[in-house]
């Protein structure tokens, strides 16, 4: 019984059938299959502006330049619409100056017989009135200059208002000059010439220098009650831009997903 025992040798293993190959698909086929989404991308960081870097000016991405950019004053292209809104403000004073002595009537002398020159009382009371009309037309053009420096250069802050007034200012002197320079002058020379009979109008000129600070406090106005009770344009992008960044950080968790088990097709028959 031994040596049959020795000489005994396993019996050789048989391929599969077809019949283990259907259960083994169907017991791997019955097991539920997980699926696992693909994790979203890494939200963004919050970052903070570094000093000296406009918070307006934000890259690609949310993210700030490497280096602090120059202010917004000292821009090219605010530095150039200052340039361009200067010369519009010495353009309108111009333009005022002509008008100023076109409708200002001047009050005249009357030359007699002796070569006396003499006026009357409602001319007298006449002789302010170049300051009068040069008052009405630093209002009007203090109050256009001043809406349009809001318009165009309220992101550079309170410079606005030293702009509004120094255009204002310029406006107002230009408008002098103009229409002094447009005459007419030396009274004493005209009324030595004179023939008697003659009216002899007075010099062109402005007898109150205080009427130019009418040209700069009438342009703060606009400026001064629009940044006081208007909205505040930079806090408003702020919390706009923060509130997207919040948004974009809250992304959603990497889900689990089980799909159902899928019956298996059998294979064709041989």
């Amino acid at each position: 019984m031994r040596e049959d025992q020795v000489g005994a040798t396993a019996p050789p293993e048989l391929p599969p059938t077809t019949t283990d190959l259907l259960a083994s698909a169907s017991s791997a086929s019955s097991a539920p299959a997980l699926a696992v989404t693909a994790s979203p991308a890494t939200p963004t960081p919050v970052l903070t502006a570094p000093s000296g870097t406009d918070p307006e000016e934000v890259l690609e991405g949310g993210a700030y330049p490497a280096t602090p950019r120059l202010p917004v004053l000292l821009h090219r292209a605010v530095v150039r619409g200052m340039l361009v809104f200067l010369l519009i403000a010495m353009m309108l004073g111009c333009l005022a100056g002509a008008l100023w002595n076109l409708v200002v009537d001047l009050p005249a002398y009357h030359v007699d017989s002796a070569g006396n020159a003499t006026t009357s009382e409602r001319g007298l009371t006449a002789v302010f009135a170049s300051d009068a009309w040069f008052s009405i037309f630093g209002l009007a053009l203090g109050l256009t200059l001043g809406i349009l420096a809001w318009h165009w250069f309220r992101r550079i802050g309170w410079p606005v208002v030293l702009l509004a007034m120094g255009t204002a200012t310029v406006a107002g002197l230009m408008c002098w000059w103009v229409g002094v320079l447009m005459g007419p002058h030396n009274f004493s020379r005209r009324i030595a010439q004179a023939s008697p009979g003659d009216l002899v109008p007075i010099d062109f000129k402005l007898h109150a220098w205080s009427a130019l600070l009418v040209w700069p406090f009438f342009a703060t106005i606009p400026v001064l009650l629009r940044a006081s009770l208007g909205a505040d344009e930079q806090v408003a992008t702020r919390r706009c831009r923060s509130r997207k960044t919040v948004k974009a950080a809250k992304l959603p968790e990497p889900s689990v997903t089980e799909e159902e088990p899928s019956t298996p097709v059998p294979p064709p028959a041989a």
